[in-house]
């Protein structure tokens, strides 16, 4: 796997996609002038509640949201320009994309920023919650997409892990990633806060750009300063058996244990995975923080 170390601060997205991996997003898409074409977010939502198969989002266009989209629920494509600059933004306080299960999505040529999870139980499977940008169920291709500065952060929730800064894809979901680039998207795990007897254990978090519960393709892709953030935890009871911070898993991907993801030519650059820290404020008790597992890659079972 080929790492690299990029020192010059005004190197933009696009700049660092091409320095670190040669290729462009260029590659694949083909955006037309064709009904179905939105400009704003009013326009978006209309789109996908209609069940356009086909809805293109200009070039020099960014689409602010003032809520979180709603679910696709049939057949969709979202097509943007390749030069990066049709955006969809989240503002850091709504979330993206949910693709409901037996749909299929496409995702071309479309930078998704700044989108925030938080405790969202819609879009929670098992026992986690994840995909500030998407989420899904179905089957999902992107191509040719940036995703940059989203994140999922569930430390106001102690009953689930925080999976997948930028993409979540569940066990029954189906994900093809190509020619795409991530750069510091971020999953948080909950912090344990409990002040009662017993044990206090924190929420995990994995996968900081994307995580895989069932199969994946991820290839030709960059994966820049993406972090898995382990839960702290915080015990203030002098009877507490024991506080616990939570562990981390890849710090740009985690493929979870009972998946199937194929991984070839991606460039990986300062990804970090790391377990949450723990305090004590009161005697008693055991004290132990969380660990990282794979700073850029895990397969969510301890390695």
């Amino acid at each position: 796997m080929a790492m690299s170390y990029v020192t010059n601060k005004k190197t933009s997205w696009k700049g660092l996609l091409s320095l670190l991996t040669g290729v462009t997003l260029t590659a694949g898409v083909v955006v037309s002038a064709q009904a179905g074409t939105v400009t704003n977010e009013a326009e978006l939502r209309s789109a996908i509640g209609s069940g356009d198969a086909n809805i293109v989002i200009p070039a020099n266009t960014t689409i602010k949201l003032t809520a979180t989209l709603p679910a696709i629920t049939s057949k969709t494509t979202i097509s943007g320009a390749t030069n990066g600059t049709s955006i969809i933004d989240g503002q850091g306080l709504y979330a993206g994309f949910a693709v409901n299960a037996g749909v299929t999505a496409e995702f071309n040529g479309l930078t998704i920023q700044n989108m925030m999870l938080t405790a969202d139980y819609s879009r929670k499977d098992s026992s986690t919650i994840g995909g500030a940008a998407i989420f899904s169920k179905g089957t999902v291709t992107i191509d040719s997409c940036h995703f940059e500065g989203n994140i999922v952060d569930v430390t106001g929730a102690n009953d689930v892990g925080a999976v997948g800064g930028a993409i979540y894809s569940t066990k029954a979901g189906n994900l093809t990633v190509r020619y795409s680039s991530f750069f510091s998207n971020m999953a948080i795990g909950a912090a344990g806060r409990v002040v009662e007897e017993g044990n206090l254990v924190s929420t995990t978090a994995s996968g900081g750009a994307i995580n895989v519960d069932g199969t994946g393709d991820i290839h030709n892709s960059t994966f820049y300063l993406n972090i898995a953030q382990g839960g702290d935890g915080i015990g203030k009871n002098p009877k507490l058996a024991s506080c616990a911070g939570a562990h981390a898993y890849g710090g740009a991907i985690c493929a979870g244990s009972s998946s199937t993801v194929t991984i070839n030519f991606l460039t990986m650059s300062s990804n970090t995975a790391s377990g949450g820290d723990t305090e004590m404020s009161s005697a008693g008790g055991i004290s132990y923080g969380g660990n990282g597992y794979g700073g850029a890659i895990s397969t969510g079972n301890g390695n």
